[in-house]
């Protein structure tokens, strides 16, 4: 009779756990909804050493004229190609100057890197007055990710050239990478979290193959090519839309939503 009551009250025990367990999983969506609020994308570190920006206007001024110098030889002969030399005879400076604001050939390069990094940061993030549904706001990233690389090809193609050469700027292209597929990946939680999108898709994989779709496409049909191969308007729509299918995400019924809510 005993030993039929402990089985009983052991019984009652782990039914009980089994509930505040389902409570807690219940819940877990709002605690990661919650806690994804928090999330900040770490920005990748500045890789060039060069001293402080100027003091002076003058100084600011043959600082952006060295690098703007560096930037159009770059684009010309390289990565490898490029020397001092060739910079200083671009921007007409002698060797000294060149040297009060950069350390070497590289520092010049990694600080054209780091601007390129910021600008395109700055770029591909909708502001808030953009509006519209998230996929729209995708739709504006993606926009504006192409212009850029459109506005620049040899740029691009110079920086991948490097990054298989130099190891600072190999590991920084990876961060800045990693920084943009994080951004995707936090979007996609958060459209699970909502019941938006399909919970059954991994969030971290969709948004690593989001980011290679988008990387090679560019590289492939603007970089190498000798012109652009499709409409930008016709390759946002369409890799948008891609995007919104591999999350299931409907479209349609998050536009509804919007527009409920903005009633």
């Amino acid at each position: 009779m005993a030993t039929a009551k402990k089985a009983a009250a052991a019984k009652k025990t782990t039914a009980a756990k089994g509930v505040d367990e389902a409570k807690k999983a219940a819940a877990s969506p709002k605690k990661r909804a919650a806690a994804k609020k928090t999330v900040r994308v770490p920005r990748p570190r500045a890789l060039s050493d060069s001293q402080a920006e100027p003091g002076t206007k003058r100084g600011r001024a043959t600082r952006e004229r060295l690098l703007n110098a560096a930037l159009t030889v770059f684009e010309t002969k390289g990565f490898l190609e490029t020397n001092v030399s060739d910079i200083c005879q671009e921007a007409g400076a002698a060797h000294g100057t060149f040297y009060i604001y950069f350390k070497s050939k590289e520092d010049a390069w990694y600080a054209l890197v780091d601007r390129s990094a910021t600008l395109r940061q700055l770029a591909t993030t909708a502001p808030a007055d953009v509006g519209g549904t998230v996929y729209d706001r995708f739709a504006y990233t993606l926009t504006q990710y192409f212009q850029d690389i459109l506005e620049h090809p040899d740029w691009t193609r110079t920086l991948e050239q490097a990054a298989t050469i130099d190891d600072k700027t190999r590991i920084h292209r990876l961060d800045i990478r990693r920084a943009f597929r994080t951004r995707i990946l936090h979007g996609i939680e958060r459209l699970q979290d909502a019941g938006l999108a399909d919970p059954g898709a991994h969030p971290e994989i969709v948004a690593e193959a989001i980011v290679s779709m988008m990387h090679n496409f560019a590289y492939m049909n603007i970089v190498l090519s000798d012109k652009p191969t499709y409409n930008t308007e016709d390759v946002v729509e369409t890799l948008a839309m891609i995007w919104a299918r591999s999350i299931g995400l409907d479209v349609e019924r998050l536009a509804a939503r919007d527009a409920e809510s903005a009633v």
